[in-house]
């Protein structure tokens, strides 16, 4: 069996991920700043934009808890900053048009950053895990929204259902689908 993604990280490839991640480091609070800072209430601070999907609602009652919690002002500009993205994309989502050029690599390439750091850091996948109870428990209680009907809308090749709907759960009621 070869090596794992871990060793090749922690062993392998140690220095070239050390320099690499602090350049990504860098970039991801770099990209954070040129972003409004999202907010629940309006406001007529022009370096701030209030929130209007629901569900970046729950993300920054999420994100302000995570800092209630978070301990570590070695991390803490990086996790601002990831909090920001994530939100500011959940928000974009309502205003993407059919043809526009998509965040696919974007999404591929933090899909990797993501899996990559789970894998050889438990101080980041403790973190994820954290995050994903958090988002159940607003999914279990029935406040995290489902996404509407036929969306993603455009690059999406979800099964269809016989009425040309997306997926085997259209129209879900996220307290219905867990088994208790």
């Amino acid at each position: 069996m070869g090596e794992g993604l871990s060793q090749w990280m922690l062993v392998t490839m140690r220095d070239f991920v050390i320099k690499h991640k602090a350049v990504l480091r860098k970039v991801i609070i770099w990209y954070a700043k040129s972003l409004p800072e999202p907010t629940i209430e309006d406001t007529p601070d022009p370096t701030k934009r209030k929130v209007l999907e629901p569900n970046s609602r729950i993300l920054l009652e999420i994100r302000d808890k995570f800092f209630s919690y978070y301990a570590n002002p070695g991390r803490e500009e990086l996790f601002k900053a990831a909090w920001k993205i994530a939100i500011s994309e959940c928000e974009k989502g309502m205003y993407y048009r059919y043809g526009e050029p998509s965040s696919d690599e974007f999404l591929m390439a933090l899909s990797k950053v993501g899996i990559s750091e789970s894998e050889h850091d438990p101080h980041y996948r403790d973190i994820g895990q954290w995050l994903l109870e958090e988002l159940v428990e607003r999914v279990m209680s029935g406040e995290w929204k489902p996404r509407p009907s036929r969306h993603p809308s455009g690059f999406w090749n979800e099964p269809r259902t016989p009425e040309g709907d997306y997926g085997r759960y259209h129209g879900r009621q996220f307290a219905k689908l867990i088994k208790k």
